[in-house]
């Protein structure tokens, strides 16, 4: 009851706002694409997306550091020490 009195006094943009959040929320991934990457080849993103359960499904932060961590193991096996990441 609480809530539907709330959303009364939402404003039409703040409504919309939320619904696109929900609808992002539960959106699968469809690809995932690195831009400018000179050394990381687009296979091994590909695979380690899929890997990770990245592609075909909504985001999640599990999955996300699954993924990241696959990529920091291929640069670490081809003898990229990264000391830090900025950005």
């Amino acid at each position: 009851a609480k809530e539907k009195v709330a959303n009364s006094f939402k404003s039409k943009e703040v409504k919309k706002e939320e619904e696109l959040l929900n609808q992002l929320k539960n959106m699968p991934i469809q690809r995932v694409v690195v831009p400018n990457s000179t050394v990381l080849p687009n296979e091994v993103i590909q695979l380690a997306a899929n890997r990770a359960g990245v592609v075909g499904h909504p985001l999640q932060s599990t999955s996300i550091q699954s993924f990241a961590k696959s990529l920091k193991e291929w640069y670490i096996r081809k003898g990229y020490i990264l000391h830090s990441v900025t950005g």
